[in-house]
């Protein structure tokens, strides 16, 4: 069974929002001359900070996903990726691409994500809570 991050809830804030490039390089120093660099694994994780403004209810679907669905962070899950799913598709001139009913055709893009080392912190802001988290994003 294939886990899903709940859709209504990925709502990123620009602030607390991070994408780190995963390394997969090694550096060796030589006695003489630069470093030598080699790749060290085929494949390594990019990480992902995200802070997420939610609601009461809302928060207590974000924490019964990582509880429940993800075991605690334990297991991987599919995340749409919020810095292009859902926008529209453009031409070079910046005018949307249209659909045959005159709708904008709009771009679809999903990671394999793991939360990250750090447990996910909720900080109260009046009735609503922030949600901070580390997402370990697989790239093919």
């Amino acid at each position: 069974m294939t886990i899903v991050f709940p859709p209504d809830l990925l709502q990123p804030l620009r602030q607390g929002y991070r994408y780190q490039a995963g390394e997969a390089r090694r550096f060796a120093a030589q006695d003489a001359g630069p470093e030598r660099i080699a790749l060290r694994i085929s494949n390594t994780p990019d990480v992902v900070g995200m802070t997420l403004d939610l609601t009461a209810d809302e928060a207590a679907a974000f924490w019964n996903f990582w509880r429940d669905d993800t075991r605690r962070g334990l297991y991987a899950f599919v995340i749409p990726d919020p810095e292009v799913d859902g926008w529209s598709w453009l031409y070079d001139d910046g005018t949307p691409v249209l659909c045959e009913d005159d709708e904008p055709a709009l771009l679809s893009a999903h990671w394999v994500a793991m939360f990250g080392r750090a447990v996910p912190q909720s900080t109260p802001l009046g009735v609503r809570k922030r949600i901070s988290f580390d997402l370990l994003v697989m790239t093919p």
